[in-house]
């Protein structure tokens, strides 16, 4: 039966991409498992501080018994309408007044870092295959499977950018560098796989 890509599947074909033999269960130590988890958590949370659809959203922050904005542990990047409010010790900071205390509630728009299951299957391809990538340069280190790799991350940095548009999500777009981005072409751009890219034919 065809379902949702597990972090287990993500790891296992990462495994595939050095020649590895696919696991029932994530290792420990130094296990090529547990290094290929690793990788995937960090890329992960590389590619969701970015901030997408899925994993943005506004956000009421009540004050504690400090006086302060707690934010929620999973917090990667805090955008607010006062741009002297910033993200400090897990709790809002007002740069301005150089303090962490307030006297209301703060609405915020907050990017969020989410688990594997919660994860849009076009996000996760592009995280397993950006992960893979760098999981193979680090114990191969070809630079003919590089390639091959930065193509489909390319191609799957492509298809997750397509559904942020088709969500409605201009603010990644906004950014004159990234407009002029909009015709390289995946071949030439394979190395730099974090612009815009229009899609590979086949």
């Amino acid at each position: 039966m065809i379902g949702p890509m597990t972090e287990l599947d993500a790891i296992n074909q990462m495994l595939a991409a050095i020649g590895e033999a696919p696991v029932n269960s994530v290792g420990t130590g130094l296990s090529e498992s547990r290094l290929a988890q690793l990788q995937l958590e960090r890329t992960s949370r590389e590619v969701q501080s970015v901030g997408w659809y899925f994993n943005t959203e506004s956000y009421k922050l009540s004050l504690n018994n400090k006086s302060e904005c707690q934010l929620p542990r999973n917090t990667l990047k805090v955008d607010t309408q006062d741009t002297n409010f910033v993200q400090r010790g897990g709790v809002l900071y007002n740069r301005r007044s150089q303090t962490t205390k307030f006297t209301s509630a703060q609405t915020v728009t907050l990017v969020l870092g989410l688990e594997w299951l919660n994860l849009p299957e076009t996000a996760k391809r592009y995280i397993v295959i950006k992960a893979g990538r760098k999981f193979q340069a680090d114990f191969i280190g070809s630079p003919t499977l590089n390639q091959f790799h930065a193509q489909d991350e390319a191609q799957a940095l492509y298809d997750l950018k397509q559904e942020e548009l088709e969500a409605g999500n201009y603010n990644l777009f906004n950014n004159p560098e990234v407009a002029a981005d909009l015709h390289r072409s995946p071949s030439k751009e394979a190395g730099m796989a974090h612009l815009w890219v229009t899609p590979m034919t086949n």
